[in-house]
């Protein structure tokens, strides 16, 4: 299960848990888009990817237009992504 932090009808914030792969690739069981796509009923377009090792929000967008929209304010730094690292 993964947790929702935020939700409407164009978008679903998600909090990524660390292990856990944000897309498909060579080798890649569960991914981010799968576990939401199982979990809330609709095909996710990645706004933007998280490696596998990083934990955080993730946003996912409902359909093509939402995607291109929020990929935008990302690419013009309308929104931005901050990290915080934890080391031990």
């Amino acid at each position: 299960m993964i947790g929702i932090l935020f939700e409407n009808d164009d978008v679903v914030v998600v909090d990524k848990p660390s292990g856990l792969p944000s897309q498909p690739g060579e080798g890649v069981g569960s991914t981010v888009l799968s576990v939401v796509e199982a979990e809330l009923g609709f095909k996710p377009f990645p706004v933007h990817r998280l490696d596998k090792e990083t934990a955080g929000c993730m946003i996912l967008a409902r359909n093509a237009a939402a995607a291109a929209a929020w990929s935008e304010l990302l690419a013009e730094r309308g929104i931005g992504k901050f990290y915080r690292a934890v080391c031990a």
